[in-house]
């Protein structure tokens, strides 16, 4: 009922700072004895609530469900060139969202963070399986447009390819843009979680809210890779910042939720989910604020405990794979064009890779590629290299101890 008070308990945090004890204490018994129809003052105490006193799940199993499906969307448009689905580049936008959300839970939400073995650790996880797409384009176009790029080539290799250095190239492996810029923007937000510690959320705050506005005012739609927008600003490496920074922000307003996750919410957001990838394109500029809608629907997703995200969580390997899937699958796809021109004088290689049964055909030989890539290359390879740290701390010490001893 619209006008019916809702009584509310709050919880102050044991270890909160002063100020925002003070601010709690002052407005959360205004806010309890407020009309609550829609569950907005809810919302505005659970700010304000201690932050969860336990422990969750390592696994959020509805998230690997929505990555999962989110590359097989990448694939699908990649395929169809927006003929069939319009919109699936938006899945990349909510794979940066996820992506800040994930590191600063992982990474950046703890009492000190290394920062030396955080860039290895992302390197280790980004750079083995770009460099093996790389290698296998730089091949592919080798041998079939007889053709080699020495300094498109060299820039895949620096991963700096899309930051805004030098000419763009697009042949060699045209989805590792964002691997480029994604792994320069957790570099650059490791290093203000390390030296910026008193002002990092307000630079935060204010860097995300340019990049939207810089965006806004600069594109005719979302999709944007390379090109320079405002002030010459690379755009795609404006668009990746915002959206991994609403993805930190969406970490800590989860970090203070306490209460569980209706249903009627992770319908609508799942259903949003889905309609960005198989939906018609009219955002326009206005897709900009798509990005802060994709933060909900992730936030939607972070009550791991549901039923609704365990029976999303059959598919959770796609999630694990999910990497892969999108980075192998263009490769595959440029194989498919080039047999086609080749082998059976196909120039004209578009009506045939928008055609629906290519397009199924497409999407199963890429996750069984990236299956085997993930299973026998990317999962064995970071397991080795993450411990690489490790060993070379240890060698160190024993080194130490060894020259110590002789002394």
């Amino acid at each position: 009922m619209a006008g019916k008070i809702l009584p509310i308990r709050v919880k102050l945090a044991e270890n909160a700072k002063p100020a925002r004890d003070l601010a709690a204490a002052i407005i959360a018994p205004f806010l309890s004895r407020m009309p609550n129809p829609y569950g907005w003052s809810r919302f505005c105490l659970a700010l304000l609530m201690k932050s969860k006193s336990s422990a969750p799940p390592t696994r959020f199993l509805g998230l690997d469900f929505l990555r999962g499906f989110g590359a097989i969307g990448v694939v699908v448009g990649h395929s169809t060139m927006g003929a069939l689905f319009m919109s699936t580049y938006l899945a990349v936008d909510f794979f940066l969202v996820l992506s800040g959300f994930v590191l600063t839970k992982a990474y950046f939400d703890k009492p000190s963070l290394d920062l030396p073995k955080f860039i290895w650790l992302r390197f280790a996880r980004m750079y083995p399986l770009h460099f093996l797409t790389l290698m296998v384009m730089m091949i592919l176009t080798l041998f079939a447009a007889n053709e080699f790029y020495a300094w498109a080539f060299l820039k895949h290799g620096l991963l700096i390819h899309s930051v805004g250095i030098g000419p763009f190239y697009t042949i060699y492996n045209y989805p590792s843009w964002t691997i480029s810029t994604e792994f320069w923007i957790n570099v650059w937000v490791a290093l203000a979680f390390v030296y910026l510690v008193k002002t990092r959320f307000l630079l935060f705050a204010i860097v995300c809210v340019v990049s939207m506005y810089l965006l806004f005012i600069s594109i005719e739609r979302l999709d944007i890779t390379y090109q320079p927008i405002a002030f010459g600003l690379n755009g795609g490496l404006v668009r990746c910042t915002a959206g991994f920074l609403i993805g930190v922000g969406v970490y800590y307003i989860y970090k203070r939720w306490t209460w569980p996750i209706p249903l009627w919410a992770k319908l609508m957001a799942f259903s949003f989910f889905w309609f960005i990838l198989i939906g018609p394109d009219f955002y326009g500029r206005y897709g900009v604020l798509v990005l802060p809608i994709l933060g909900v629907v992730l936030f939607c997703f972070t009550d791991p405990n549901s039923k609704f995200d365990r029976i999303l969580g059959r598919f959770k390997y796609l999630g694990d794979i999910s990497y892969s899937i999108y980075l192998v699958h263009m490769p595959i796809l440029k194989t498919a064009e080039w047999i086609g021109r080749d082998a059976f004088g196909i120039e004209d290689f578009f009506p045939i890779r928008t055609h629906p049964l290519f397009v199924i055909c497409f999407v199963i030989v890429s996750v069984i590629v990236a299956h085997f890539t993930y299973k026998f290359y990317e999962a064995p390879l970071y397991k080795t290299m993450r411990t690489w740290p490790n060993r070379l701390k240890e060698w160190r010490t024993a080194r130490s101890g060894s020259v110590s001893s002789e002394k």
